[in-house]
C-alpha cells in the first residue's frame, strides 16, 4: 500500500514495455493520492507514447512511408531514456526505410535498436535483410552476406524453437548461404575483361594477354 513503493513498481513496468500494468499501478496511487504528480506525468508520457506510435503504425499500414517516419522519429523524442520501447520504434521506422531502398538507414536504425535491446531478434532480422539488400560487388558482396549471415543465426538463437519467425529466418539462413558460395566464385569472364557472350578467338586473345 506504500504510495512510494508502487509509483518505482510502475516505473520499472514503464521501462520493460509494460504499459498496461503501468498505467494499473499508477491508478492504484491516485485512487489514494489523486494530486500524485509523478504519477500523473507518467500517465501522461506513457498515452502520449502509445498515440504518436499508432500514427506512424497506421501511416505504415496505409503504405505512406514518409509519414510514418515521422511519426515514429517525433515518437522516440518523448523519452530518449526508454530503450525497450524505443528499440520497437527503431526497428518500426527501419521498415518504413526499407520500403523506401534505404538499407543504410535501416542498418543505422537496427544498430540503435540492438544497443538498446539486445535481445530483440527483430531488429537482427531486419538489419540482416538490410545486408542482403545492399549487395555490392567481390569483397564488399561476401562482407555483406557474412554479417546478413551473422544476424540471422543470433536472430534463431533468440527466436523460441520450432516457431514460425525461426523457421522464417531459417529459410534466410539457406538462401544467404547459397549466395556466399556464388558470391566466393571466381567470374572468370570479368577478370578476362570480356563479356560471356563474346567471340571464341576474341576470348582466346584475352586469355592470351592476361
Amino acid at each position: 500500500n506504500d504510495a512510494d513503493a508502487m509509483y518505482w513498481r510502475a516505473q520499472s513496468l514503464y521501462y520493460q514495455g509494460e504499459f498496461t500494468k503501468a498505467v494499473k499501478n499508477m491508478q492504484a496511487v491516485l485512487r489514494r493520492d489523486p494530486d500524485n504528480k509523478p504519477c500523473q506525468l507518467l500517465i501522461k508520457k506513457m498515452r502520449k507514447l502509445e498515440r504518436m506510435k499508432a500514427r506512424g503504425n497506421d501511416a505504415f499500414k496505409a503504405k505512406q512511408w514518409h509519414d510514418a517516419i515521422e511519426a515514429y522519429t517525433a515518437c522516440l523524442g518523448i523519452d530518449p531514456e526508454n530503450s525497450i520501447f524505443n528499440a520497437k520504434l527503431l526497428c518500426n521506422r527501419a521498415a518504413a526505410n526499407s520500403h523506401l531502398g534505404l538499407h543504410a538507414k535501416v542498418i543505422k536504425d537496427c544498430n540503435q535498436a540492438i544497443y538498446g535491446d539486445s535481445k530483440y531478434a527483430k531488429a537482427y532480422i531486419r538489419r540482416g535483410d538490410a545486408y542482403r539488400a545492399l549487395g555490392g560487388e567481390g569483397t564488399i558482396l561476401q562482407q555483406n552476406l557474412q554479417t546478413a549471415l551473422s544476424d540471422y543465426e543470433k536472430a534463431v538463437e533468440l527466436l523460441p524453437q520450432g516457431s514460425a519467425a525461426a523457421k522464417q529466418v531459417q529459410a534466410s539462413i539457406k538462401k544467404t548461404k547459397v549466395a556466399v558460395k556464388r558470391a566466393n566464385r571466381k567470374d572468370y569472364y570479368k577478370i578476362l575483361g570480356v563479356s560471356e557472350n563474346c567471340p571464341k578467338d576474341m576470348l582466346k586473345k584475352f586469355y592470351k594477354k592476361a
